[in-house]
């Protein structure tokens, strides 16, 4: 059984189907629960949907800290890109910056 987390939890994902792709992330703060989604356009990748709902998701979440907020990403790879201090990437940079604010 997981770790009880006391604070904002978040949980994202990015897909791709095989017409969409989009991303979609929901937070769940005490008893309300926030959520938002879009499409992106056709040649986006997984990676790079899952990569935005983070930053969305992030940049929702900016003006909160009065709280801890966990980011709960199923993606291993995502989750590594962030605890970059860098990327070669100018969206993953600009997502690790956002996140970066959050701490």
């Amino acid at each position: 059984m997981p770790p009880q987390l006391n604070g904002i939890k978040c949980y994202t994902n990015g897909g791709k189907s095989k017409h969409r792709i989009g991303w979609g992330y929901c937070i769940h703060d005490h008893l309300v629960t926030y959520d938002a989604h879009r499409l992106l356009g056709q040649t986006a990748t997984s990676f790079q949907a899952e990569i935005h709902a983070i930053m969305q998701a992030a940049r929702s979440l900016s003006l909160r800290n009065d709280e801890n907020i966990y980011f709960l990403i199923s993606n291993l790879s995502i989750a590594q890109v962030l605890e970059r201090r860098n990327a070669q990437r100018l969206m993953v940079q600009e997502c690790i910056d956002t996140h970066k604010c959050l701490a």
